[in-house]
């Protein structure tokens, strides 16, 4: 039979999503995510209420896919679900009694689940219209800025030149500047204070971070990979480039970009070899981030804007002049820092949930 209001079965169901929704919610800190989420569960339950069914199996592989599509955009804005992979561990264990478990719905008919689809698409996509990150400049000022805007907040002072940002283990790193002792800092979000990691004899000359560690190029123009643990560096190749007036590396993307001078290039993370993107058109980038699924650029050159970078054809698109500071960009780095790298990939998780939702559509779910 299915679950009454009063069954413990839907008290099971209460709990776990009221749970879900606040570990979802809580590292994003953004109230566009919690009304997502709790908007989610009041209609998947209304939805249930008028097939006098509360608690079904199909609602909770409903809730799972909506989840997953929502990661997904969320991992693009520099935000992860930490709680997907709990779902998909809990679904199968949520409902133990067979007979909660017996009930067929014909998904064709119900135009309920699409709607609720596109409504966390929309709020999803609204969310990383509001990119902030953080921002070094060469004075050492430390704060927020809003990429739509230009408008800087500032926080403190790191009272040190960074080379650049970056984030790995849900924190925020920066590096030293042109001395011959490179260091390794860990920056204090909340003010830019930074506290030494480690020292080394590189002498950095562009710092930044993948997904998968931090990196920094040499004034000798070889690229080496830095142990966050310990701040040492490990030689990977050269660049085979010649620098430009001003240079940046990427922070938070999967792959590692450089700007030098006018044109936009790939680093191999491999063997340290360039690879042209293309010219960006005029700008010069002392900084880049990567929110929202979009590569922004601290411009420079010809003035200080916040640009979008085209990462296939390296096209720079004129955005909004800085304000609240007249300092030139050293540092970009997401804000929030992202809680972990995403395992399994988001984009495997996006796909599996738009094709679940294919299937239900179109079939009945046989329990």
């Amino acid at each position: 039979m299915a679950a009454t209001a009063a069954s413990p079965a839907f008290r099971r169901f209460r709990y776990w999503a009221l749970y879900v929704t606040a570990l979802n919610a809580a590292p994003r800190c953004s109230a566009v995510f919690i009304v997502t989420k709790v908007t989610a569960i009041v209609v998947l339950l209304s939805m249930q209420l008028k097939r006098k069914s509360l608690v079904t199996k199909e609602t909770i592989l409903i809730y799972i896919a909506i989840d997953n599509i929502l990661a997904y955009f969320a991992e693009h804005s520099g935000i992860y679900s930490a709680a997907v992979i709990t779902d998909i561990k809990n679904a199968g264990s949520i409902f133990s009694q067979k007979e909660e478990m017996k009930v067929r719905i014909q998904f064709a008919k119900s135009r309920v689940a699409i709607c609720c689809t596109v409504l966390f698409l929309l709020f999803a996509i609204a969310a990383k219209a509001d990119n902030i990150a953080f921002m070094g400049t060469v004075t050492g000022e430390f704060g927020t800025i809003d990429l739509n805007t230009g408008v800087f907040t500032l926080l403190g002072n790191s009272g040190v030149t960074l080379a650049g940002m970056a984030v790995a283990n849900h924190t925020l790193y920066g590096s030293s500047y042109h001395t011959s002792t490179g260091v390794l800092y860990s920056i204090n979000p909340a003010n830019g204070s930074p506290t030494v990691i480690g020292t080394s004899s590189l002498d950095i000359d562009d710092f930044g971070s993948t997904t998968s560690g931090l990196y920094a190029v040499g004034v000798d123009g070889n690229l080496y990979s830095i142990n966050s643990s310990t701040g040492s560096p490990t030689l990977i190749g050269p660049t085979g480039l010649s620098f430009g007036f001003w240079r940046s590396l990427s922070t938070n993307s999967g792959t590692l970009y450089f700007a030098d001078g006018v044109n936009l290039y790939t680093l191999n993370t491999t063997t340290g070899a360039a690879t042209l993107v293309g010219n960006m058109g005029g700008p010069e980038i002392g900084a880049m981030v990567l929110e929202g699924g979009f590569l922004y650029g601290g411009a420079n050159l010809p003035g200080l804007s916040v640009d979008t970078l085209d990462t296939t054809t390296g096209a720079a698109t004129t955005g909004p002049s800085v304000t609240g500071t007249s300092s030139a960009f050293f540092a970009l780095a997401p804000n929030p820092i992202p809680l972990t790298t995403p395992e399994p990939s988001s984009l495997l998780l996006l796909g599996s949930a738009v094709l679940g939702l294919a299937g239900l559509v179109q079939r009945k779910i046989n329990l």
